[in-house]
């Protein structure tokens, strides 16, 4: 028998698990071209300054000279990989986990709720760490972070809507495609209000472009609160009995 939620209910809380997937495939949008700047403010890239100097070969740290800075040599950005790899551990453990924790705890619209939560945390630390093991403890707590809503948002619509879901499900799914394209636009505007010398956010050329990601994804976490929790459809003796006779038919 399956809970009942009014029409009203099942559209919004679809749009809360569609908004979930969005923060998700926002938050695996922005690590990309923000990773030569994270590399270098843990100091996994080296900078010998000999291609970041200005037009006056002054080599002063300035707007300009900033944004040149991904020409410079680079050196033990492979170490870059082991950062991915953290997050991909964690995705994968959290992914195995997910089904068991939606089947065991009944309000798990609350573990939604937290996973966002640290997603905007991570988001938060990536602006601040300053060492190659807390990058790796971030992005691998991040990877935990995304994988219960990648699962959830795929199970909840289906819990709602029942026969119905499939167009809810694919909408979910779409969300986070368009989190995934708005993000890098999002850091890569960013990148060019910092060569202006404009709006910055702790000196370097992604932060803002993390806080407003993180306020974002922290803002989205609050919302499945706002909703019971579905559980998954338990047919009555009845109905198993009709299932039963219209496959034998």
């Amino acid at each position: 028998m399956a809970e009942a939620f009014s029409d009203t209910t099942k559209y919004l809380m679809v749009g809360v698990y569609a908004a979930s997937l969005f923060a998700v495939g926002s938050g695996f949008g922005a690590r990309g071209p923000s990773l030569t700047s994270v590399a270098r403010q843990v100091g996994l890239l080296d900078d010998d300054g000999a291609q970041c100097r200005n037009a006056d070969g002054s080599g002063s740290d300035s707007a300009a000279a900033v944004c040149s800075r991904d020409e410079c040599p680079e050196s033990d950005i492979d170490k870059m990989a082991w950062a991915q790899t953290s997050f991909n551990i964690g995705f994968i453990v959290c992914s195995f986990g997910a089904g068991f924790v939606m089947d065991g705890v009944r309000r798990w619209h609350w573990v939604l709720a937290l996973s966002g939560a640290i997603a905007a945390l991570c988001m938060v630390l990536q602006t601040q760490i300053t060492a190659p093991g807390a990058l790796y403890a971030t992005y691998g707590a991040l990877g935990v972070a995304c994988a219960f809503p990648a699962t959830a948002t795929a199970v909840g619509p289906i819990w709602v809507w029942l026969e119905k879901a499939g167009p809810h499900v694919h909408f979910v799914q779409a969300m986070f495609g368009v989190g995934m394209g708005l993000a890098p636009f999002l850091v890569s505007l960013n990148r060019d209000m910092y060569c202006k010398g404009s709006w910055t956010l702790g000196g370097s050329n992604f932060h803002v472009a993390f806080i407003i990601t993180a306020c974002v994804t922290g803002a989205i976490a609050v919302t499945p609160l706002l909703f019971k929790s579905p559980s998954p459809p338990v047919q009555t003796e009845a109905e198993k009995a009709g299932a039963e006779a219209a496959a034998a038919a």
